[in-house]
C-alpha cells in the first residue's frame, strides 16, 4: 500500500529543533558581572553643547538664532533642557496643553525650576517664544466661545509674566464660516485690546497663517486689519511663519524680508 499520509503532518527531522524561548535570568545575564552590565539610561540625554566641545556656547553669542519648538511635557523647564540637547540657541514652547481649555496654574516651584534651568544653560529670555493654545479663536462670531478663548488667552499672558517671558505668539482666529473676514479681524483686534488690559509686560505676536479653511491672517492686508483694531499698538506685532507664508503665496516671500 502506498504512503498516502500528508507530508506536512510528519514530525520534523531530528536535526531540526524548534527555537527555545530565552528564559528570564538566563546564563548570559546570570553570570554577567556588575562591571560588564550595560549602564542604565540616564534621566536626560547629554546636551549637545557638551558633546560638541562648547560650540553651542559660541552659538548663544552669535547674531544668527536658530531654534526649534521644544516639548515642555513634565514641566516648562523641560523645554529648556530639550533645547540645549538639540543645540538650539533659541526655542519655542507651549506653556500648557495646547488642546485643552483649562490648564494647571504654574506653581512657585515650576517658576523657580524654569528660572534656574535658564541660568544653568545660559538662555536669553528674549529668545524664548511661547506659542498660544490652538483652541483660541479671538475672532469667533459666537460670543460664548470667543469669551472662552479670551480667558484662555489672558491666562497664557499671565503665565508669560510669571516666567518673565516678553512675548506670546498665537494663531489669530477663524471666521468658522459664519462671518466675513473683516468682521473676524475686527473682533480679534478688539479681543487683543481687552487682553492687553490684563497684562502689562508681554508683547503679543500675531502669527501669519497659511490660509487653509476659514482662518484669517494669511495676508498682510488681513494682519493690518487686525492691528488697526487694536487700541494699544505698541504691544502687538507680526510674527512671520515662513512655511505658512510660502504655502499661501510664493510671491509674498519677497515681502517677508521687509515685514520682519
Amino acid at each position: 500500500m502506498g504512503n498516502n499520509s500528508d507530508s506536512s503532518l510528519s514530525p520534523p527531522p531530528p536535526s531540526i529543533s524548534p527555537p527555545r524561548k530565552r528564559q528570564k535570568g538566563s546564563a548570559t545575564n546570570k553570570f554577567m558581572s556588575d562591571s560588564t552590565k550595560p549602564p542604565s539610561k540616564s534621566k536626560y540625554r547629554i546636551p549637545k553643547y557638551v558633546k560638541d566641545n562648547c560650540e553651542f556656547v559660541q552659538r548663544l553669542d552669535t547674531s544668527h538664532k536658530i531654534g526649534s519648538h521644544c516639548s515642555a511635557a513634565g514641566g516648562v523647564y523641560k523645554a529648556v533642557i530639550n533645547a540645549a540637547i538639540n543645540g538650539s540657541n533659541a526655542f519655542a514652547l507651549f506653556l500648557s496643553n495646547q488642546r485643552q481649555w483649562k490648564s494647571k496654574p504654574l506653581s512657585q516651584d515650576d517658576i523657580d525650576h524654569f528660572n534656574n534651568t535658564l541660568i544653568e544653560h545660559n538662555y536669553d529670555r528674549s529668545l524664548i517664544l511661547p506659542h498660544g493654545n490652538y483652541l483660541i479663536n479671538l475672532g469667533n462670531p459666537n460670543d460664548d466661545t470667543r469669551q472662552k478663548s479670551l480667558q484662555c488667552f489672558i491666562d497664557e499672558l499671565h503665565k508669560c509674566e510669571q516666567l518673565r517671558l516678553p512675548f506670546l505668539n498665537f494663531h489669530p482666529g477663524s471666521t468658522v464660516g459664519l462671518s466675513t473676514v473683516e468682521e473676524c479681524c475686527k473682533k480679534i483686534g478688539e479681543s487683543i485690546s481687552l487682553a492687553l488690559n490684563e497684562s502689562r509686560n508681554v508683547t503679543i505676536l500675531i502669527e501669519n497663517m497659511a490660509g487653509q479653511g476659514s482662518t484669517v491672517g494669511k495676508s498682510f492686508d488681513e494682519l493690518r486689519m487686525i492691528i488697526d483694531s487694536v487700541k494699544d499698538k505698541s504691544r502687538d506685532t507680526i510674527s512671520a511663519h515662513i512655511k505658512h507664508t510660502a504655502t499661501h503665496s510664493k510671491a509674498s516671500m519677497k515681502l517677508l524680508a521687509f515685514a520682519t
